[in-house]
């Protein structure tokens, strides 16, 4: 079955009657902007994206608890509702995130049974079948340039939580010196990181040897 061509809702639907681990990704892959986004903002724009991954993992937890009980609860056909939904457990994971009643624990997120990571279609259009850890690996070799933290920040928020240009530019945290990043800034450092990865890594989607 073609999940991407489903509705959220059908995808829903098709989730919770047969439990489909692709259908899962798929599903996840289509909400975890609006999580990603929603946590960013509640956040005041000053997370790490690091920080953002584990919320977006605590909601994911939140809502697969008890059977995917949460998910099944939403009751409107209105397609924006599951969104909604999202949203809203994504901004009070947040909320006690900064309360300090929950604390993160990526572990927990991690090894949870019920945790399916979501298909990641932009960074398999740009870089095959490299795995994060690879391109994470790849990305830190560029640590010691001026501009690294904001340019990696960049790159995940494009390819892990969906931002677009255009939106990376809107963030105060985003910056060329004292000035913000303009959108053709953004889109700059996201190419030159695509040419430089995509040398990297090759058409294996692993890593050469830096001495090739």
């Amino acid at each position: 079955m073609d999940f991407g061509s489903l509705t959220i809702r059908e995808l829903l639907k098709v989730c919770l009657d047969t439990e489909d681990e692709s259908a899962w990704a798929e599903f996840l892959s289509k909400v975890q902007p609006t999580a990603a986004k929603t946590i960013l903002k509640a956040l005041d724009f000053k997370a790490e994206p690091s920080t953002v991954d584990d919320l977006v993992q605590n909601t994911w937890l939140k809502l697969f608890s008890n059977n995917r009980e949460p998910l099944r609860r939403i009751r409107s056909e209105n397609e924006n509702s599951i969104f909604l939904y999202v949203k809203i457990t994504a901004y009070n994971v947040t909320q006690d995130y900064i309360r300090g009643l929950r604390p993160i624990d990526a572990a927990e997120s991690i090894d949870d049974p019920n945790f399916v990571e979501p298909v990641n279609k932009r960074l398999k259009a740009d870089y095959g079948d490299a795995s994060l850890e690879d391109v994470d690996r790849c990305l830190k070799e560029l640590s010691q340039e001026p501009n690294f933290q904001r340019d990696y920040d960049i790159f995940w928020l494009h390819y892990r939580h969906g931002y677009t240009a255009k939106e990376i530019a809107q963030l105060p945290c985003i910056r060329d010196g004292k000035k913000p990043l303009e959108e053709k800034g953004v889109e700059a450092v996201l190419y030159r990181l695509k040419v430089y990865l995509q040398k990297r890594l090759g058409g294996s989607g692993k890593p050469t040897s830096t001495g090739a």
